[in-house]
């Protein structure tokens, strides 16, 4: 068999695999999956400002009046994916995203930069900390709604952009980036961004995209620190753009990883929402991507479960818990409860185990509701959290839009002029 023909049997097998997990049905389940997580971005908001709470119950009676950049960027993004599904129309999301544009520039802010959390009635900040990764998935957003709607939008979205200064959160000591800082006290600055593998990573694409880090501080980040029981191996130092990287990584089921921080599937896959790491970087950040899924699929079933997907979420309890495979995670978050917007993550990973766990949970659990899934669950129990938080509805409607639309979302990101400096970084490095 000469290789060519190798490589073409390769391929249509790839195919038809992922064609296996786009069926008919699927399609439909995630469709109205995405029309029920919609909803809450045009029920769970205030009525005067438009800003959406940060969760909320399903009746609606305990709500979340505050929210976030973060939020705010969920929210913008969502209302371009639901335009792409066909839940609205393009009109309805100018004039929504006109909107909310209206109401970022009342919002009181240090530099063109955005107050950690806001009252969404009074729009007055809870605190005057300002957080460089609640900042960056707000650029993000401003990047998604210039690109989809240019002639409309881009002027607003260009101009708070521009007003962005990542640069006050670079330490010049050790070229990484400040988790942030707290206006009320002389500007004091809060811990550092170290790990790579981490949601923290889509700080430092902004800022180094906009040109106001250096490249040089994508490779200052740590990839897999020494923790004793963890299999770690040091791996090769290499060199890039000048910058000495220990490739150090965990060992989990015979194949090495590179960690997050707790081992959850936010950390590892919500940049890849937005930035194309499975395309670009396949041999590091692309490759864990998958190796982060499979680690969780693998873990669930060892530990007798039926679901799988951990990562930061609501519990049951009403609690808000920091979840995750710890064996993959440096700091290690404990395998708590299971959470959808988990498995959406995967969607793009791992299509058919993605959509097969998803049905799986749907039907051993009333874990469905007006707003599509709940947060999370038990499933030794079976408890249902019976929340929902805008970041996780904003994953899930992102992801769905992804899959089904050939990476909607994440080429708008791609082909803004912000982000010109980033294909050759993401593509530069080798793990393991």
């Amino acid at each position: 068999m000469g290789f060519r023909t190798l490589v073409v049997m390769v391929l249509l097998i790839v195919v038809v695999m992922t064609a296996q997990a786009d069926t008919p049905a699927d399609k439909v389940f995630l469709s109205q999956v995405a029309r029920d997580t919609w909803r809450y971005f045009e029920e769970c908001k205030d009525s005067a400002t438009g800003l959406v709470w940060d969760s909320a119950s399903e009746n609606r009676s305990t709500k979340g009046v505050y929210t976030s950049p973060t939020n705010v960027g969920m929210d913008i993004c969502c209302t371009v994916a639901a335009n792409d599904l066909g839940i609205i129309d393009r009109k309805a999301a100018i004039q929504r995203i006109s909107g909310i544009f209206e109401t970022l520039d009342k919002l009181e802010k240090d530099k063109g930069l955005f107050y950690n959390f806001y009252r969404v009635d009074s729009l007055r900040p809870t605190n005057k900390f300002v957080s460089s990764i609640d900042n960056a998935w707000l650029s993000v957003a401003l990047m998604v709604a210039r690109q989809a709607y240019p002639d409309e939008l881009s002027g607003t979205a260009s101009r708070l952009l521009k007003s962005q200064n990542y640069g006050v959160f670079y330490d010049k000591g050790n070229g990484l980036l400040w988790w942030g800082y707290n206006k009320e006290k002389t500007d004091t600055k809060y811990g550092h961004y170290d790990m790579f593998c981490s949601e923290s990573r889509a700080a430092y694409v902004v800022a180094i995209g906009k040109g106001d880090i250096t490249a040089q501080s994508w490779f200052r980040m740590t990839r897999a620190p020494k923790v004793d029981g963890k299999g770690y191996n040091s791996g090769e130092i290499r060199s890039y753009r000048g910058v000495k990287v220990r490739e150090s990584y965990f060992v989990y089921n015979g194949k090495p990883i590179v960690p997050s921080w707790g081992g959850s599937m936010f950390e590892f896959l919500m940049p890849a929402l937005f930035f194309d790491e499975a395309g670009l970087a396949p041999k590091s950040l692309g490759e864990n991507a998958r190796r982060a899924v499979d680690a969780q699929i693998a873990y669930a079933k060892q530990a007798g479960l039926c679901v799988w997907g951990m990562s930061p979420c609501a519990k049951p309890d009403g609690n808000y818990a920091a979840c995750g495979v710890t064996e993959i995670g440096a700091g290690g978050y404990p395998p708590e409860v299971i959470t959808p917007h988990a498995a959406f993550l995967a969607l793009e990973v791992r299509p058919e185990e993605a959509i097969g766990n998803l049905n799986e949970m749907a039907k051993r659990y009333k874990i469905r509701g007006r707003y599509g899934f709940f947060d999370s669950v038990d499933p030794k129990s079976g408890s249902v959290c019976d929340r929902y938080l805008v970041l996780d509805q904003g994953m899930i409607l992102i992801a769905i839009d992804n899959y089904l639309h050939n990476g909607a979302i994440r080429r708008r990101v791609m082909q803004d002029p912000l982000m010109k400096r980033i294909p050759a970084l993401l593509a530069e490095e080798r793990f393991y």
